[in-house]
């Protein structure tokens, strides 16, 4: 129920401050995808523990560059992989996926559609 709350576009920012805190990862994963959120949500959200939750700082549209790039660097595959396979990577995450990244990231990144030319 609270997660489809985090996911609703009618929910308030101040709803959604306080489900950043919801102790399920799946409401704060529904939450870390908001664009609505404020950057210092966005930016705790970041370092959760849970990589379900990092993963969704990572498809929230507001998420910089920069704080893009620390995800290259995650402890967590899967984190990796979904930096791989976000539509519009940067050219410098780009660039650092190829040169730095582990080989099933790579592969991630080669086969995503919005890296083909």
């Amino acid at each position: 129920m609270r997660a489809n709350v985090a996911s609703n576009p009618n929910t308030t920012r101040e709803i959604l401050e306080k489900l950043a805190l919801d102790e399920n990862k799946y409401v704060r994963a529904n939450v870390a995808e908001r664009w609505e959120i404020p950057y210092e949500t966005r930016l705790k959200l970041a370092k959760d523990k849970e990589p379900i939750v990092r993963c969704g700082i990572i498809l929230n549209t507001r998420t910089s560059e920069e704080e893009l790039l620390s995800f290259l660097y995650d402890e967590e595959t899967i984190v990796q992989l979904t930096l791989a396979k976000i539509p519009k990577v940067p050219h410098d995450i780009a660039n650092k996926i190829i040169k730095e990244g582990a080989s099933i990231v790579k592969v991630a990144f080669i086969k995503n559609p919005s890296t083909r030319t």
